[in-house]
This record gives structure tokens, sequence and C-alpha cells, in this order.
């Protein structure tokens, strides 16, 4: 008996560790709420997942700060009217986790139309049991 017991524990210790479906549940949601975030220029809500130091970077190798992003979306720099995001992929590994997908916008920046499809890659940090976006990727998919 004590040997199966041993042999159970270590076949559960060596299996790796997948995302628990609620985590990916949530970090799913904050995805569509950081979408309706940037419609309403709600910047206040996107402080529950975006940390401080959190960085973005675009396809033309441009960085921003949330600060940054912040400052363009109150002054009307940054418009974004439709945010659909889909297809997205999540990887949980612990305390990190990685969410990979799509959205469909219509947007501006500067004045000028930036609409399409983004491909985006955002990581998290559990941070105090809630997620939090640390840094962005985004690219801008050509059409076809």
């Amino acid at each position: 008996m004590r040997k199966s017991l041993f042999a159970a524990t270590a076949l559960v210790l060596a299996v790796p560790a997948y995302a628990a479906p609620s985590d990916e549940a949530a970090l799913k949601k904050i995805e569509v709420r950081w979408g309706e975030a940037f419609v309403k220029r709600d910047t206040k809500a996107m402080t529950a997942f975006i940390a401080p130091e959190w960085t973005a970077q675009d396809s033309s190798a441009q960085r921003t700060t949330r600060a940054a992003m912040f400052a363009d979306m109150e002054s009307g720099k940054r418009v974004t009217s439709s945010f659909t995001p889909r297809d997205m992929h999540v990887i949980v590994m612990g305390d990190v986790a990685v969410v990979q997908g799509y959205d469909d916008e219509k947007s501006s920046f500067d004045g000028k139309d930036t609409s399409g499809s983004y491909s985006w890659t955002d990581v998290f940090q559990r941070r105090g049991g809630k997620w939090m976006a640390v840094a962005t990727q985004s690219a801008k998919v050509a059409a076809p």
C-alpha cells in the first residue's frame, strides 16, 4: 500500500501543470474587458489589469508605456470605436501567463486611421491573486 501511494504521488508530481480552467477564463475575460475599456477610454478600469511598468511594442518597433497610452487615450489622440478579440490561446506557467490572439478594430491614432486586424501577445503575472499585464507585442495583420 505504501509503495503504491508513493508511486501515485510521484506520478502526480511528474505531470506538468496546465492552466486551470478558471485561469484561462479569467485571462480571456481580461482581454475582453481590455477591449471594452479601449472603446470607453476607461483608463481607470485598465489599472485593474495593466501593471504600472507595462510596456508595449508594435510591428514598427515603437514602444509605449502605460502612462503614455493612458495620456493618448485621455487626450483623444488614441481612439478605438470598436474592438473584438478572437482566437485567444492561453498558456499558464505558474504565476506567469501568455495570451496570444487577434482582434478586429476600428481605431485611429493622431487622426490617422489604424483600423484593421491585429495579432498580439500579452504577458501576465499573477500578483496577490490578480493577473496583471506586464508586456504586449502587437502587429497589424496585412490584408490578403
